[in-house]
């Protein structure tokens, strides 16, 4: 039996929910990856970082672009996935959680996409070392979960 995941570490969230920036002076001017939730877009406009969503996809998720995106495939329209807006940070590491304790999922070699769905929104998570992952860097010593982008396919 493998070992079920039960939580998302603090960083990892905040990686997957608002994102990780470059910094100047104390003021983001770059993002450089995660920034799939609702916290993501109120820092974008709380810090006047230009950001479009340009349609809405299967489960009410977002699809759009971030200007100031370190990754140039996030810069272009279509380049960038956020959870339904009325998903809570709680909600979002659910899905991880459900999509990572999934049958299918249980022998995934670590950093491999583990895919599912949770309330209609098409997840993918990552794991490594023994934990669930959010996006493409882990850390924790213990299972983690990585949510990072969504099945465009609809």
């Amino acid at each position: 039996m493998f070992k079920l995941f039960s939580h998302v570490s603090r960083n990892e969230m905040k990686h997957t929910s608002r994102g990780i920036f470059k910094y100047e002076n104390r003021k983001p001017v770059a993002m450089v990856k995660g920034g799939h939730g609702e916290d993501n877009i109120r820092y974008l406009k709380k810090n006047g970082l230009s950001f479009h969503v340009d349609k809405i996809c299967k489960g009410n998720a977002r699809n759009g672009h971030i200007q100031c995106h370190k990754r140039p495939s996030e810069r272009e329209n279509e380049g960038h996935m956020w959870f339904p807006k009325p998903w809570s940070n709680r909600k979002i590491e659910k899905a991880g959680i459900h999509v990572a304790n999934l049958k299918k999922n249980k022998d995934v070699p670590d950093h491999t996409p583990m895919h599912g769905a949770y309330l209609g929104v098409d997840v993918v998570a990552y794991k490594g070392k023994g934990r669930i992952l959010i996006q493409d860097g882990v850390f924790a010593i213990v299972w983690r979960a990585i949510l990072i982008r969504f099945n465009q396919s609809l």
